[in-house]
């Protein structure tokens, strides 16, 4: 059988880390970054949010140069001390807590030439010993791939947290009801969701608890909309075939949810216990405000929630380095900038299965757990590895191929195959780009691991050189590769 060769597009991005250069990811405009310390009597944070993320929910900077006039700075410091009111929650004692914001600019972070807003606050009045809970759904009416990357500090401990429009924080590890005002939805399992009007249910089958839930929503689908009936009729096809079986799933509240109003409803019956796919015929409402939607529904595997204090095997970098989320790693190093490895909870890490060791975009190519990772250097080479789930380079083994440089994806015309060569380290194969070349630029890799299944490719577009370190024993003669675009354009 011959490997399947796979297309996947996407940029790199040059950063000024020391001895480090790493690729951007698709959704790192949506990606947003915090340092907090909860220690009473305060939670303090500094958080960074992308600046074109912003511009596309309010628009602030008149001119587009992502360089902030006094009264610009007025106008985003007015709207983002409202929009993390709402978007940013902490909370305790079942009540979202005021934003005292501090100092607030536009800046780069260590690590990306992405233009973010860095905004400082704290929380006051924090109690000690008071469990607090973090939510965030920053950027999330973008995209549901939103995610706030951050680093916590508290009770003598420091970890990372995964902060998405469904996972939150909590100091304790206890489920924690929440506000009654929070927008915020912690209970999506991934079911199937559906929308009719200004309304969303999403429905799933929960394994190993074979119990049936069902969610009433917004039509943005992670705001819980509370309905005032005490169950919910459903009729129900098991396996998609045959009669359809109607039932009644109970109330069952969330935290948040307003007395008398309910979002969720729930159902165990033997009865369904043998099908892992559903068909589903849902009203809610009466008379000429009811609601019907019709529509299949998974299985879905719950995973068992952490007790308090549970110690997870996953890792994270301490300098919140995309891509990095390790199980099990074998150091405790930041296979990317040599930092140190924290714990890391929540959701994944932005740019896992993006972003390699050396600063290139991850493709997959069919070997088990293994990816390739490819980039176009400064000194105007691209180069191709071998990594892992651990972002750990392999061995070449067998491995020969071509690169063929084009500058449009059809890779007519102009294109150019060059044979690839081993590095000087053996750790990599390399091909110097044509005269020619400019950014951005499509890279087809033509690759054989000469083991009998055959030739195969996958396709790169590389929009910006990376600076990887060059070996001592083997100075660099070639001439930087040219950009179609100015090196210091911000990349948002």
């Amino acid at each position: 059988m011959h490997r399947i060769g796979i297309a996947l597009t996407a940029g790199l991005l040059c950063i000024a880390l020391p001895n480090t250069s790493r690729a951007g990811f698709p959704t790192e405009r949506f990606t947003s970054y915090a340092d907090i310390q909860i220690k009473s009597p305060a939670v303090q944070c500094t958080l960074w949010i992308d600046a074109a993320g912003i511009e596309t929910l309010q628009q602030l900077d008149r001119d587009g140069d992502f360089e902030y006039s006094s009264d610009e700075m007025n106008a985003a410091r007015y709207f983002i001390t409202l929009y993390l009111q709402r978007n940013f929650l902490v909370m305790w004692d079942q009540a979202i807590r005021p934003h005292k914001i501090g100092a607030m600019d536009v800046a780069r972070r260590a690590g990306s030439d992405r233009t973010y807003f860095r905004v400082e606050f704290r929380v006051t009045d924090l109690p000690p010993g008071q469990s607090v809970s973090i939510a965030s759904r920053i950027l999330s009416e973008l995209t549901p791939e939103a995610r706030t990357y951050a680093k916590i500090r508290f009770e003598n401990r420091e970890e990372l947290y995964g902060l998405g429009p469904t996972r939150y924080f909590s100091t304790d590890r206890a489920e924690r009801p929440l506000p009654p005002d929070s927008t915020f939805r912690p209970e999506s399992q991934h079911g199937r969701i559906a929308s009719v009007g200004d309304w969303s249910v999403e429905m799933l089958y929960a394994l190993p608890e074979r119990a049936f839930y069902l969610y009433t929503l917004t039509n943005d689908p992670h705001t819980p909309m509370g309905v005032g009936d005490g169950s919910i009729e459903v009729s129900i096809q098991p396996g998609k075939e045959g009669p359809y079986r109607p039932v009644r799933l109970a109330a069952k509240p969330l935290p948040g949810d307003k007395p008398g109003m309910t979002s969720r409803f729930t159902l165990v019956d033997p009865q369904f216990a043998a099908f892992t796919t559903f068909n589903a015929d849902i009203r809610i409402g009466r008379g000429a405000a009811m609601k019907r939607v019709i529509f299949e529904f998974p299985a879905v595997t719950i995973p068992e929630r952490s007790p308090g204090g549970a110690k997870t095997t996953r890792r994270g970098c301490a300098n919140l380095c995309p891509g990095v989320d390790l199980n099990s790693p074998p150091s405790d190093k930041c296979p990317r900038c040599n930092g140190r490895l924290l714990p890391l909870n929540g959701d994944t890490a932005p740019g896992l299965h993006m972003v390699g060791a050396h600063g290139g975009m991850l493709l997959g190519y069919g070997g088990a757990g293994e990816r390739f990772e490819g980039l176009i250097t400064t000194d105007s080479e691209f180069r191709l590895y071998i990594t892992n789930e651990m972002l750990e380079t392999l061995p070449l083994k067998k491995l020969t191929g071509s690169m063929l440089f084009a500058a449009d994806e059809r890779f007519q015309d102009s294109a150019v195959e060059i044979q690839a060569r081993k590095g000087p380290d053996g750790r990599y194969l390399f091909a110097t780009l044509p005269p020619t070349a400019s950014l951005p630029l499509h890279v087809r890799w033509l690759f054989d691991f000469n083991d009998g299944e055959g030739a195969s490719q996958v396709d790169f577009l590389i929009e910006e050189a990376v600076q990887v370190p060059t070996p001592a024993s083997q100075p660099s003669t070639s001439q930087p590769v040219a950009a179609s675009q100015p090196a210091s354009k911000p990349a948002n």
